[in-house]
């Protein structure tokens, strides 16, 4: 009688998984893992539209805005960490955690 062991179960599982996966391949029809790692890498070296230079790697990024119109940003790097938070603009356009000392707390 043939049993099949948990490990050959999850290798199972994942080569039918796997299967339906194509080999990768860029919006140009081709590429080596590495070419398309690279290109990868490039894109996700540009700031996303809108944001906001705030130090030599560290932009602000506009990500929502709330009922009353007030912009949320949120921090973005390529190559520092940056903490995830919701952050405001002030009026004299530097950045705060604090809602109330926003430019839209006036």
């Amino acid at each position: 009688m043939w049993v099949m062991t948990k490990g050959m179960m999850a290798s199972a599982v994942l080569l039918v998984a796997l299967q339906g996966c194509g080999p990768m391949t860029t919006d140009n029809g081709g590429g080596t893992p590495t070419e398309v790692g690279a290109m990868r890498r490039d894109a996700a070296a540009i700031p996303p539209d809108g944001a906001i230079r705030i130090s030599e790697s560290v932009y602000m990024v506009p990500v929502s805005t709330t009922a009353d119109g007030c912009t949320q940003y949120t921090p973005w790097s390529a190559t520092a960490a940056v903490v995830a938070a919701i952050y405001y603009r002030r009026a004299d356009g530097s950045f705060t955690l604090d809602r109330s000392q926003s430019e839209c707390a006036r």
